[in-house]
């Protein structure tokens, strides 16, 4: 069972489940710059980390499905499936360009362990 997976007992709809992420990414966003802050405290690192951690799960349950099904919801219903995988070959070209090009960035900036 997948984080997104939980929502789905409940019957909240979609604009609630929404704004529920927003609050909840908008929390961990705070959690998180507060801890990265005073981050020589080891409070303020466990306060970064929880942060972290309730960013990412409440993104997944919430925002993320929304780039998978944007393009079928708007398309229309005879070109749906099509629109749909379309979308979905255009984000999965796009996240392993994004993985290719920061290795190669990592390697000719001093951001990253040069190999």
């Amino acid at each position: 069972m997948t984080p997104s997976d939980l929502l789905r007992w409940i019957p909240v709809g979609r604009v609630r489940t929404m704004m529920l992420g927003s609050f909840l990414n908008a929390a961990g966003m705070c959690l998180l710059a507060g801890g990265i802050a005073n981050i020589d405290k080891k409070p303020a690192a466990y306060a970064a980390a929880t942060g972290l951690y309730l960013f990412i799960v409440s993104f997944s349950m919430t925002w993320l499905p929304c780039g998978w099904i944007y393009g079928a919801e708007v398309s229309a219903l005879a070109v749906r499936s099509q629109a749909a995988a379309l979308g979905n070959a255009v984000q999965y070209l796009f996240n392993c360009e994004c993985i290719r090009l920061s290795a190669i960035f990592s390697m000719y900036t001093d951001l990253g362990v040069r190999s």
